[in-house]
């Protein structure tokens, strides 16, 4: 490996702690007691964190002192946002998906998305609401058929989360206008896959050029008309691929 090169996920939560223990050391102890309490949550909030950074942001702690916050504080050239960081642990991926995270014997199955994506982000509305900026929750999972379940041929089941769809035209969530974005994260060996959501109606827009690698999800004019909830994907950058996978490799 590369001096000062992260290639997987050891290498990741490794140069997380580094930075926690030279810049943020009055929160190492809280970090130390997510790994033990939450495992997968720590490994997340620090992936979440090398994520956000190799794509050129200051990227702070704000989940500090007795008020708490978000995660993450990032600012960059001409943008600043906020990002909270939440896992979906492999057991409730399991029981709500029924998708086995040991696949081995399974020749097949109807697998679907993750159903209780409203409730997951509506927990973490308290966590962001003081920020005057845009807010992002990001959401991942180590399940290992993540990359399954988070695919962009069923990206609009999750788009779905930010609108009311018990009356005859869907209207966007209330509840949820504090949440500006969303994106999935899903994990792999070597790998890792980013998905994107919009929020159509927040209370602060999140301009995609802040991330202008990753691909997001909208409503369209025809699908919230028509009640279909059918969405496009949108880049501020014309030339880019439609990826959503991404390797691990980063400077650090």
């Amino acid at each position: 490996m590369k001096q000062n090169m992260i290639t997987n996920l050891d290498d990741l939560i490794s140069a997380y702690k580094r930075f926690l223990a030279g810049q943020y050391p009055d929160y190492v102890p809280k970090y130390s007691s997510t790994e033990k309490s939450n495992p997968d949550g720590a490994k997340f909030e620090a992936a979440c964190y090398w994520i956000l950074r190799s794509r050129g942001l200051k990227v702070e702690i704000g989940d500090t002192g007795v008020a708490g916050g978000a995660d993450f504080i990032c600012s960059g050239v001409s943008c600043r946002f906020v990002v909270e960081a939440t896992i979906i642990n492999t057991h409730t991926m399991e029981c709500k998906t029924e998708m086995k995270h040991d696949q081995t014997g399974i020749s097949g199955g109807c697998y679907i998305a993750f159903p209780t994506l409203y409730q997951k982000l509506t927990d973490k509305v308290k966590q962001v609401t003081k920020y005057e900026v845009p807010r992002m929750v990001s959401i991942g999972s180590f399940h290992n058929e993540s990359l399954s379940l988070f695919r962009h041929s069923i990206a609009d089941e999750y788009l779905s989360v930010f609108f009311n769809c018990d009356i005859c035209r869907p209207l966007p969530q209330a509840t949820l206008k504090d949440i500006s974005a969303l994106t999935l994260v899903a994990f792999s060996r070597d790998r890792y896959r980013v998905m994107g959501f919009l929020n159509p109606a927040p209370s602060y827009y999140f301009p995609i050029q802040f991330l202008p690698d990753i691909w997001f999800r909208q409503i369209t004019k025809q699908g919230l008309e028509k009640g279909t909830l059918l969405g496009e994907w949108i880049s501020t950058n014309s030339k880019l691929n439609q990826s959503f996978d991404y390797s691990f490799e980063m400077s650090l």
